[in-house]
C-alpha cells in the first residue's frame, strides 16, 4: 500500500452472514464520491461467513477467527503503516470490531507517543458486546425481558462440527426495504460460534469511542429497542457513545448509502 492520506482509512466490517465486498459496495460508491480512494477503503471477509466453502480456521471459536482476522489488517494499517482508521461494523460485525481494536485506539497510542490508531467506531444497527458477554446471549436475554418470541433456529444444521445457519428466507427481514435481487440473494451460510462466543474480560469498554447509527421503524432484525438497550449498557460500563438515527431496514448501507457515507464521513 501507499503511504497514508489525508483521509483516515475507513474499514468496513459486515455483519452475519454478510460478504463485505458485497453488502458495502454501494457505500462504497458513495464514499469514493466524498474523495475517499481504493488505497483508503478497506473490506473485510469474517471467517465466520461460508467458512465450509472457504475452509476457514475458526479455532478455537468463530468470534476469536474474527477478531484475529481484523486485528491482523488493523496491525498492518496502524502499527506498520502509522494510519489513522475509521472502523465500521454493521450488526454482528461491531463486537470483532471493538475487541480488535483493543490498545489501538488513537487516544491510548497518543499516550505512548505513537502515530495512528482508530479514530472512531462506527456502528450500523449493531451488537454492543461488553467482556463476558455474546451476541446471542444479549439479544436473547432482551427479547424474554420484553415477552419477544426467541429467533427461529430451524435453519440450523451441523456440518464438520460446525452449527451453520443458512439464511434462506432471511432476506425477507434483514433486508425489507430492498428490491434489487442481486443483494435479495448474496446472504451466506454462517458459523453461530462467533455470535455465542463471549468476548474476552480483558477488553476495555473505556477505551471505546464510538458513534451507534440507530436505524429505526424499519429494521425488523434488529429493534430500535434492543439498539438502544446495547447502547444504554455500553455507556453503563463507561464507553464514550454519540448516536444518530436513521429510517432505515436493517442493512443502511445498501438501501441508504449516500446518508450512510456521509455519517461515516462525519466521524472524522
Amino acid at each position: 500500500m501507499s503511504a497514508p492520506t489525508t483521509k483516515p482509512t475507513v474499514v468496513l466490517v459486515p455483519g452475519f452472514a454478510s460478504v463485505g465486498s458485497v453488502v458495502f459496495e454501494p457505500t462504497v460508491i458513495a464514499l469514493k464520491s466524498l474523495g475517499w480512494t481504493d488505497d483508503n477503503l478497506i473490506t473485510v471477509n469474517n471467517p465466520t461467513v461460508d467458512p465450509i466453502a472457504t475452509k476457514a480456521d475458526l479455532s478455537p471459536h468463530g468470534l476469536a477467527a474474527d477478531i484475529r482476522n481484523l486485528r491482523g489488517i488493523l496491525t498492518k494499517l496502524i502499527e506498520d503503516e502509522s494510519r489513522d482508521v475509521l472502523l465500521v461494523g454493521h450488526s454482528y460485525g461491531g463486537t470483532p470490531s471493538m475487541s480488535a481494536s483493543h490498545d489501538l485506539w488513537k487516544h491510548v497510542r497518543e499516550t505512548q507517543g505513537k502515530q495512528g490508531g482508530v479514530i472512531q467506531i462506527g456502528l450500523i444497527a449493531s451488537s454492543l458486546t461488553l467482556p463476558g458477554h455474546s451476541v446471542a446471549v444479549d439479544r436473547s436475554q432482551w427479547q424474554q425481558a420484553n415477552n419477544m418470541p426467541p429467533d427461529d433456529g430451524s435453519g440450523v444444521e451441523m456440518i464438520d462440527g460446525l452449527p451453520i445457519l443458512a439464511p434462506t428466507g432471511l432476506e425477507k427481514y434483514w433486508m425489507n426495504d430492498i428490491e434489487d435481487e442481486k443483494y435479495l440473494t448474496c446472504l451466506r451460510p454462517t458459523a453461530l460460534t462467533g455470535a455465542f462466543s463471549t468476548v474476552a474480560d480483558d477488553i476495555d469498554p473505556k477505551q471505546w469511542r464510538l458513534n451507534y447509527l440507530i436505524l429505526t421503524e424499519l429494521d425488523l432484525a434488529m429493534p430500535e429497542g434492543l439498539q438502544q438497550h446495547l447502547i444504554d449498557g455500553g455507556r453503563k460500563a463507561g464507553a464514550k457513545i454519540e448516536t444518530a438515527k436513521l429510517k432505515s431496514g436493517h442493512f443502511a448501507q445498501i438501501s441508504h448509502p449516500e446518508e450512510v457515507a456521509k455519517w461515516i464521513a462525519g466521524l472524522q
